[in-house]
């Protein structure tokens, strides 16, 4: 089980859930390899030749679309993953019957691990109101929303590559909101942040449903062996 795979996974249905949280892992990877070069073309001495941070621009929007494809590859699973689950394939146990979704939700908050989230307790509430296949569902409208806003960042990058001149052009750009890069982007790394928020979340509580109907301990009974105590914080014993 990968760190936000879905529980428990048959034969049948561990061949979506996993390619499908490996292509969301994929996606969030080229979309900050995206951001990185995009620090590279800023940090490139202004001493170089004309229209020296294209090549870096340009790569920005490669790793862009790929991410918004990796995207299109966890939504293609996804699909596939809930025509398994209206078989009955992936739904041995019910969490709102054997799992307290709140008091769950309260905990892993409190242990530090999982934040306390709008996205989070929408996707809880979907779950209470539904089911697995609610949640899904849901996961494919965020996924979609995601995609269109990563186009408007790729295009608006693709734009400016094509008119970075002198170095250090697309930075003055951005840096006196002449085109609204910043904004393109944080629209894009919130939403991504919503869908992993809210998928990390479910995967946990498919995860903890899983543990108590095979009577096997809690995720919470040795959490603690790899929580971070905060810095300058006194831990005494008895």
């Amino acid at each position: 089980m990968g760190g936000i795979d879905h529980n428990p996974t048959s034969n049948a249905s561990k061949k979506f859930t996993v390619p499908a949280e490996r292509a969301l892992s994929q996606a969030l990877a080229s979309f900050f390899a995206g951001n990185a070069v995009v620090e590279d073309a800023i940090m490139t001495d202004e001493a170089l030749s004309y229209g020296a941070g294209r090549g870096h621009l340009g790569l920005a929007v490669t790793n862009f679309e790929a991410a918004s494809g990796q995207l299109g590859v966890c939504s293609s699973y996804v699909k596939q993953l809930i025509g398994v689950m209206s078989v009955g394939d992936y739904e041995p146990f019910e969490p709102t019957t054997s799992l307290d979704l709140d008091a769950f939700y309260a905990e892993l908050v409190a242990a530090g691990l999982v934040p306390d989230a709008k996205a989070a307790r929408d996707i809880i509430e979907v779950l209470r109101e539904g089911s697995y296949t609610a949640v899904f569902r849901r996961y494919l409208e965020m996924i979609e929303s995601l995609q269109d806003s990563l186009e408007v960042l790729s295009g608006l990058t693709a734009e400016m590559r094509d008119h970075e001149g002198l170095q250090g052009l697309f930075w003055a750009s951005v840096e006196a909101n002449r085109r609204p890069f910043r904004q393109a982007f944080a629209f894009a790394l919130t939403k991504f942040n919503e869908v992993l928020t809210a998928w990390h979340v479910t995967a946990l509580i498919s995860t903890e449903t899983y543990l108590k109907g095979t009577k096997a301990p809690g995720l919470m009974s040795n959490a603690g062996e790899v929580a971070i105590v905060e810095r300058n914080t006194v831990v005494t014993t008895a």
